[in-house]
């Protein structure tokens, strides 16, 4: 069956006036088109179904249209139109062109703090999607809080050593060289001693609802 014949075949098709016909056929491929290549921007599928969905919704098919022709929810859906809507909202339109052309992933929050370059120049465009598609990097505040900070490692290295094999070789092999790798990534002389340090009771996790203060 022909993609035509398909659509043809969709219930309420012939509601459709022919150009309503041929704006459905039309935006129904570049949807499939989007959804099939990899690397597609989210934006593109977005902004076919926003499409879609004017001409289809008034006349209630819209549902139907999605879950017939895509088996895609309403959830869904809405979620690839409301990105390209953020998107295009916060974008100028050769920004938004450009992305959309090439595929590029944006994200609406990453707006916020990236606003887009006021320019038509496609290089400095094409710079400004790149560095909106890299990873952000956050990096935790400082604290003087060093008790907090011995806690959070006692209990994440305990954790992992619940997980060796029941060997106490492996255990201790496992201290050893962990105390090493942490010498060695601080810069510690291997000349320092170091003995066991009792554990404060507060350090350890504990299982159930926080006890309340008498």
């Amino acid at each position: 069956m022909t993609k035509t014949s398909q659509l043809e075949a969709f219930a309420g098709w012939e509601k459709l006036e022919p150009k309503e016909q041929q704006t459905v056929r039309k935006e129904t491929e570049n949807v499939q088109e989007a959804l099939m290549q990899e690397g597609q921007s989210k934006v593109s599928i977005g902004e076919s179904l926003s499409t879609i969905r004017g001409v289809l919704q008034p006349k209630h098919l819209w549902m139907a249209f999605l879950k017939g022709k895509f088996h895609m929810s309403r959830a869904t859906a809405y979620r690839y139109i409301e990105e390209y809507e953020s998107v295009a909202k916060a974008l100028p339109k050769k920004v938004l062109s450009i992305a959309k052309e090439r595929g590029f992933k944006i994200k609406s929050g990453s707006l916020v703090k990236n606003p887009p370059p006021v320019t038509s120049d496609t290089q400095e465009i094409v710079h400004y999607l790149e560095r909106l598609e890299r990873p952000t990097v956050v990096n935790p505040p400082k604290t003087a809080d060093s008790d907090m900070l011995l806690k959070e490692c006692v209990n994440f290295v305990r954790t992992r050593f619940q997980r060796l094999p029941n060997s106490q070789r492996a255990k201790t092999a496992f201290i050893h060289s962990l105390m090493g790798m942490l010498q060695s990534t601080f810069g510690i002389s291997s000349e320092t001693s170091y003995g066991p340090v009792a554990v404060p009771d507060h350090f350890r996790a504990v299982r159930g609802r926080p006890r309340k203060a008498a």
